[in-house]
């Protein structure tokens, strides 16, 4: 990758991210990967077209009195745009604006609602732009709001809130303009079993194994276990045309730890840490640490989550620290931490913690409580998509469906 700055005058965004990769072949594999929520670099502009190494910037989490505004940027007039509300335990009041129309909700109570509108484009040219405002005036409260426009985009939306008949008749809409998409019609079939329609299921499976033969092949052979990372990357990249490194940074979120929530340790500044500072916690200290105070919004999926750390003199068995991942109130990771696991006594090692997150309406929480026998410093935890884990997934879910 490499990054070009521009002025910042007269440029929407000053600097750009270049991916150097081959394009994906026409006939590649497209696999539906969990992208990490992240407005927060576009700048308020987003295209509805995005590529296969683009996070998903059309996700927001609302916040007490806050309004967010973003610019839908199209190669085409769009005959809908989707706003999914999803409400905490507080409730409020939300405005939704799509250009000119307007319509305004009170949400109850963990309540969620999805908002459909028709906007307008009359110019002649190209693309076609639309605005969306979204304000919220109450101070208690808390929306996690998704904007989507494509079908597909829609129907994954509402998997995630398991509203399998509106996933369904989107994901149906979808594959009668891309028949060959295999991930999106085991995602079909995936709702109709839920739905309780057996021979529904039946029907989709015998029509990925007949028509779809050859793609089958390079999607089952992304789930097999290699012991050899390069056989796998070259697999993933043969069947699909994508880099499977650069899929990963690009799909990865970085948390600095000064950032966290919660924390009682002081920041000392490190030329050596990620952002220039890192947290220390030092014996008798105690105090459970959090990511944020309501957990992280994540799509679903097989994720790593890396944590660097570092310890003075390393070789020694004492107990360091635990690290437990929450979804929701669920326990999905768990990992004890002793001195010895850390090896570089001057810089960060990093230590990873797998888990998979199938609760999507329910924030990702990270608790790290020290031992308060030995102090040690938290440069930053990355999230990551883990690629080979979520492909296996994928290949079980397959063969679950078939003995339906």
């Amino acid at each position: 990758m490499k990054s070009i700055a521009f002025e910042p005058r007269g440029f929407v965004h000053s600097q750009v991210d270049v991916y150097l990769t081959d394009p994906p072949p026409a006939d590649g594999l497209r696999l539906n990967l969990p992208r990490p929520y992240d407005a927060a670099w576009n700048d308020g502009i987003s295209f509805v077209h995005r590529g296969p190494y683009d996070r998903d910037d059309r996700t927001f989490l609302l916040k007490g009195i806050d309004q967010r505004t973003t610019r839908l940027v199209s190669p085409e007039r769009l005959g809908q745009v989707a706003v999914f509300l999803q409400n905490s335990n507080h409730p409020c009041r939300v405005r939704v604006q799509v250009d000119r129309k307007v319509k305004i909700r009170d949400l109850k109570a963990g309540e969620k609602q999805v908002l459909f509108f028709e906007p307008s484009w009359f110019l002649p040219r190209k693309p076609a732009l639309y605005t969306v405002h979204l304000i919220t005036t109450d101070p208690e409260a808390l929306i996690l709001a998704h904007l989507r426009c494509r079908d597909l985009e829609i129907a994954e939306t509402y998997f995630n809130w398991e509203y399998w008949r509106d996933a369904a008749a989107f994901l149906e809409r979808h594959l009668r303009r891309d028949p060959g998409d295999i991930d999106s019609r085991i995602l079909l079939a995936a709702a109709f079993e839920k739905m309780g329609r057996s021979d529904a299921v039946r029907d989709g499976i015998r029509l990925i194994r007949g028509q779809q033969a050859r793609g089958l092949e390079h999607y089952l052979s992304l789930g097999r276990d290699d012991p050899e990372p390069l056989t796998w990357k070259a697999r993933f990249r043969a069947g699909t045309g994508l880099d499977p490194d650069i899929l990963t940074y690009a799909l990865s979120r970085d948390f600095e730890a000064e950032t966290f929530y919660g924390i009682s340790s002081a920041r000392q500044k490190d030329a050596g840490a990620s952002g220039d500072y890192k947290i220390t916690y030092a014996p008798p200290n105690r105090t459970t640490e959090f990511f944020v105070n309501e957990g992280l919004p994540l799509p679903p999926g097989a994720y790593t989550a890396w944590f660097l750390l570092q310890t003075p003199a390393p070789k020694n068995n004492e107990p360091l620290a635990v690290i437990r991942i929450y979804s929701g109130q669920q326990e999905v990771a768990f990992r004890r931490l002793r001195a010895a696991d850390l090896s570089d006594p001057q810089g960060f090692t990093k230590i990873g913690l797998p888990f998979v997150h199938d609760q999507p309406l329910k924030g990702l929480v990270v608790h790290i409580t020290p031992s308060g026998r030995r102090p040690f410093s938290l440069d930053k935890v990355r999230l990551e998509p883990d690629l080979p884990t979520l492909c296996r997934l994928k290949t079980e879910l397959l063969q679950y469906l078939s003995t339906r």
